[in-house]
């Protein structure tokens, strides 16, 4: 499981000594580009409940499955399930991204800036729900594997 390196959600940022400012029109510029920064983290955080419920959906379909001793469709639920957990993760290291870009733009803004949108603590919140059914599909994959 990826686990979101960066808390970045927790802290008031504000321009560091020593970086260098950017021009007024340009701070205007920067300020947008946190607000979409922090607009698409958003949308890839809701996007990780989408994906949880398309594994645990894919887990009971495979659990439905095994139970009727139809090996092929399990597998075929499982590999859904192995999709769904790598967009999941590739979708966290994006909000990573997001979070190291909002911090490197929020260092070149005038003034206090607010906290990145997304928190560890949020991604956590869903990842902990893909740890749930882990043990679920563990179970499973060893099923199909004898």
């Amino acid at each position: 499981m990826l686990n979101l390196v960066m808390s970045v959600g927790s802290v008031l940022l504000s321009g560091a000594a020593g970086v260098a400012r950017a021009p007024v029109p340009l701070q205007r510029e920067l300020t947008t580009e946190l607000r979409e920064t922090n607009d698409a983290a958003i949308a890839l955080l809701a996007g990780l409940s989408v994906h949880l419920e398309a594994v645990l959906h894919h887990v009971r379909e495979a659990e439905f499955e095994w139970s009727g001793r139809g090996h092929d469709p399990t597998r075929s639920s499982l590999e859904a399930c192995a999709r769904e957990l790598a967009a999941f993760n590739a979708d966290v290291e994006e909000i990573a991204r997001h979070a190291e870009r909002y911090q490197d733009v929020a260092r070149r803004i005038d003034g206090d800036v607010d906290p990145f949108a997304v928190s560890d603590r949020a991604v956590g919140d869903v990842q902990d729900g893909i740890v749930g059914v882990a043990g679920r599909i563990q179970r499973l994959s060893r099923s199909t594997a004898n």
